[in-house]
């Protein structure tokens, strides 16, 4: 499994000024998403410290009845390769 790169810390910050969730995920060798970090308002939602969500796959972070979405949005935003609301 590749580690995914960590984010500056300089935009997290910036993240967590963010109304809307925002999350950065990498894709790993195994075919998961791995949380590089996320903004305030996730972690909120997840009830989690962003230490407790780097590196951790998607479908162990996001709840449960949440993940479904999530991952119908990153592959709309895969396929169509431009930013979707979702």
């Amino acid at each position: 499994m590749t580690s995914p790169a960590p984010v500056p810390l300089s935009i997290e910050p910036i993240l967590d000024h963010v109304s809307d969730f925002v999350f950065v995920l990498h894709a790993d060798d195994e075919g998961d998403y791995r949380c590089i970090t996320a903004n305030q308002r996730c972690l909120d939602m997840v009830e989690m410290t962003r230490e407790d969500v780097v590196g951790r796959r998607l479908r162990d972070i996001a709840p449960p009845e949440v993940l479904p979405l999530l991952l119908d949005g990153i592959a709309d935003v895969l396929r169509r390769d431009e930013p979707v609301r979702f």
